[in-house]
């Protein structure tokens, strides 16, 4: 099931457990400004250090998806607003499309998408390989694989260095290592090695005709291995020969199969 994060609401709860809706940041809402940009507000308020999240936990949106849910203790967010040197009323009143005056307190963290990257570039870089990363439109998550080596890491190797990472550590259980699509791609790589894999192509008659050309080329640098006519046993339509040059007086006296030799 695919998982969607999302900043909700500040959710505060009371010394009795009790869920407590909240207006960020425990001040006077923003009404005259720009309500929809509190979440990015919030973000900042986090990103600083002011305040983490007490409890989360899914909730199930439609047949397919879950949200994560972030709650807060009530008397953090109240204490936001005694923040020394903090300009609450700038906050709130900061003008659509201007940026939050919160912003210079913090310094985002990086996005997954980036903190992913950043660790498939230092793990190819650590290890000499080349590293495959693919986000999932299906479980929300990211894959990762890489070319394979002789001193190569192995799975268990990535999975330490993963979670050993104080970047990407956070994303770990939302990252699959070495899936069905790696084994695919690292076949597809060794067939493009030169003399591993060919290409063989025919012309023909007509379009369901019979065969009167056969070549063969390597896959990976394109020479060619093979290119034999041959004798068919009916005329070839001028559609066809307007495709592929071969007439009828080319291939007349052949008595077999002629070779011609490579180009």
């Amino acid at each position: 099931m695919a998982r969607t994060s999302v900043t909700p609401q500040p959710i505060g709860y009371s010394a009795s457990g009790r869920h407590v809706p909240l207006r960020f940041p425990a001040i006077p809402p923003r009404e005259s400004a720009n309500p929809s940009a509190w979440p990015a507000d919030w973000k900042y308020v986090e990103a600083a250090g002011w305040i983490a999240p007490a409890e989360t936990y899914e909730r199930e949106v439609g047949r397919y998806r879950t949200v994560t849910v972030v709650l807060y203790r009530l008397g953090d967010v109240r204490a936001l607003r005694d923040m020394p040197g903090v300009d609450w009323e700038a906050a709130r009143g900061v003008a659509k499309g201007k940026p939050s005056p919160l912003r210079e307190y913090a310094r985002l963290a990086p996005t997954r998408a980036a903190a992913v990257k950043g660790f498939c570039q230092e793990l190819a870089d650590r290890h000499g390989t080349t590293v495959w990363a693919w986000h999932s439109p299906y479980s929300g998550g990211w894959e990762l694989d890489w070319a394979r080596t002789e001193d190569g890491p192995t799975k268990e190797t990535v999975r330490a260095e993963l979670a050993a990472d104080p970047v990407i550590g956070s994303y770990a259980d939302e990252i699959t290592l070495c899936p069905t699509w790696g084994r695919i791609t690292r076949r597809a790589r060794q067939l493009l090695e030169p003399g591993a894999a060919v290409v063989l192509d025919t012309e023909t008659t007509d379009l369901y005709g019979q065969t009167i050309e056969l070549a063969v080329v390597d896959a990976a640098t394109g020479k060619v291995l093979q290119d034999t006519l041959v004798k068919p046993t009916e005329p070839i339509t001028s559609g066809a020969r307007h495709v592929h040059g071969i007439s009828d007086e080319d291939v007349a006296n052949l008595s077999e199969p002629g070779v011609r030799p490579p180009a």
